[in-house]
């Protein structure tokens, strides 16, 4: 989807600023116009990425309603400049052949595709992306439970179906995938047609009914600009929906940093304002697929557009599986067990709580939540917050950890202010310095990877508030979804300290 093959901006619009659109002087002197009126500034250069500056981010380029595709595929300033002459070129071209084309009934919209809930179907085919990760593991367990979903395509980066074997096993999980139900195929989303040849595209998109989008780097250490192919990948998902012949909805699971610096209680809608987002690539670049979305909602409304904020995930409770020791809550726990106190609290209160779900019941959640979804015309992308209803007290959980922990030992586990704990873990690690190599104090003390988290989470009032209650009326499971159990605690310690 480059913009020598498709710029995406409105022609039509630009046309009536008057600008000489095949004069690329007057285009770049209208576009740093543009910008410094917007942003207070003329200190850049048409080399300038505009990603990186956030200029894109505070939808600078409203008011020439650019498509959004151009903007984040042209980033540099040069670039967009290019794509917006293309684009005039083509629109003229194609500008007088356009009244010959005939419009179709009021059923079909301008792609000629049908409404999903004009075309109803029982089997249910599933675009499943990032399979092999930790949560596309469960959810394709659940997809795999589903009688209404007769076969799933798994998009990944490798190709064949071992890897997946290979993660489901060391989960816990069922290993036999029959080929009648799954595919399995390596995918470049980032790519024209996902990276498939275009028999095999045509084919998928030819039968899918529902794609959960669940690929995503996660890397807390790299820039937003590195997150381009993941927004191109949201972009050309996009694309495939609105264009598929069954009307495939898109679900894309995004993450509570989106939205991890938002004033007060989130609500369960699209937030516009870049500061909301936590400042860090990752979060960055989930804030702006969330808003890409928002806005193809509301460009093509027959197509159902879903995001799901996922907060915290525990460990699982239905299966032998466990919950990774190297996050940070059971990195929590392991330096509490080698410095003998753990914290009270969770945050700067007396009272911090937790909403956490179950990795295999948050998978249940989002699959019911993906194969109810209908067409809603006038509230464009739906937003879910698929967090725990049943808010548990951090201190509750305590007594079980700690007795769990120290079964059969003569140590014993405090609880002491969460900033103290904070100030163990840093002193521990220096003095354990001189004595033993990095790797090993890591693995006596791995919460001293987490001292700037731990230190934001003790400063604040934990994380951000997500208000679900129209993500319960959706979800049966969810409504009877159990707050954090001190039998699932226990199972999660044993897993980490056996």
């Amino acid at each position: 989807m480059s913009s020598s093959t498709s710029p995406d901006i409105s022609a039509p619009e630009i046309e009536k600023l008057k600008i000489d659109m095949n004069d690329r002087t007057s285009i770049s002197q209208f576009i740093h116009n543009t910008i410094s009126q917007l942003i207070g500034s003329i200190a850049f250069q048409d080399e300038d990425d505009l990603f990186i500056r956030g200029i894109i981010l505070q939808n600078t380029f409203a008011i020439l309603e650019l498509e959004i595709n151009t903007l984040y595929t042209n980033p540099l300033v040069k670039s967009l400049i290019e794509a917006i002459i293309q684009l005039s070129s083509l629109y003229e071209s194609a500008k007088s052949s356009s009244n010959e084309i005939a419009l179709p009934d009021n059923q079909m919209h301008s792609n000629g595709v049908k409404d999903a809930n004009d075309t109803p179907s029982k089997q249910k085919i599933v675009i499943l992306t990032g399979s092999t990760g930790a949560l596309g593991s469960y959810i394709l367990q659940t997809l795999l439970s589903s009688s209404t979903v007769s076969h799933i395509f798994c998009l990944n980066g490798t190709a064949g179906e071992q890897l997946q074997i290979k993660r489901s096993k060391a989960r816990g999980l069922p290993t036999e995938f029959p080929s009648n139900r799954v595919t399995f195929l390596q995918a470049d989303l980032s790519e024209e047609r996902l990276g498939f040849e275009s028999e095999i595209f045509e084919r998928i998109k030819a039968s899918a009914t529902h794609i959960i989008h669940n690929a995503w780097p996660v890397n807390f250490n790299i820039p937003p600009s590195s997150f381009y192919p993941s927004i191109k990948g949201v972009i050309n998902l996009l694309e495939f929906a609105a264009t598929a012949s069954r009307g495939a909805s898109l679900m894309f699971l995004s993450s509570l940093s989106s939205v991890g610096n938002f004033s007060g209680d989130v609500p369960e809608n699209v937030i516009t304002d870049i500061t909301a987002s936590l400042p860090v690539g990752y979060s960055e670049s989930k804030f702006i697929a969330e808003n890409l979305l928002a806005y193809a909602a509301d460009k093509f409304p027959h197509v159902s557009i879903s995001i799901a904020r996922v907060g915290q995930i525990a460990g699982p409770v239905s299966t032998t599986g466990t919950w990774n020791k190297h996050e940070w809550f059971p990195s929590l726990v392991l330096s509490s067990i080698h410095l003998g106190i753990i914290p009270e609290s969770l945050d700067s209160t007396d009272c911090s709580e937790v909403d956490w779900v179950p990795i295999d019941l948050i998978a249940d959640i989002l699959v019911e939540l993906v194969l109810s979804q209908r067409i809603d015309h006038n509230h464009g992308a739906k937003v879910y917050h698929p967090v725990n209803p049943v808010l548990v007290p951090w201190r509750s959980l305590l007594p079980k950890i700690i007795e769990t922990a120290t079964l059969g030992q003569e140590n014993k586990i405090t609880p002491v202010p969460f900033a103290k704990w904070i100030e163990r873990v840093r002193k521990d690690a220096e003095d354990l310095h001189s004595k033993i190599d990095f790797e090993e104090i890591l693995e006596r003390n791995p919460a001293i990877k987490l001292l700037s988290f731990c230190g934001e989470l003790a400063k604040g009032r934990g994380t951000s508030i997500l208000e679900n209650k129209k993500t319960v009326q959706a979800s049966e499971k969810l409504r009877g979804l159990k707050g954090i159990e001190g039998v699932w605690v226990e199972k999660w310690v044993q897993g980490w300290i056996e």
